[in-house]
């Protein structure tokens, strides 16, 4: 079963400090996984939303190029 939980950065902070005070070998692999998921948000919290494209406006007669 996989849990959600929702923690703020000094919160996480506590929780890394605790997993350091154990043995690398034993906490390596969640360290791992949480600091993807954590980088995985950090991105998709600061991708720029794109804007859709408005359709071209045609030229009004007095926008026009002179003609050659």
């Amino acid at each position: 079963m996989n849990y959600l939980i929702d923690i703020t950065e000094e919160e996480l902070g506590v929780i890394a400090s605790a997993l350091m005070e154990k043995p690398y070998k034993s906490v390596a692999n969640l360290f791992s996984k949480l600091n993807q998921q954590i980088t995985e948000q950090q991105t998709a919290t600061q991708s720029p939303v794109e804007e859709p494209q408005s359709e071209p406006q045609e030229e009004s007669p007095t926008e026009k190029a002179p003609a050659e």
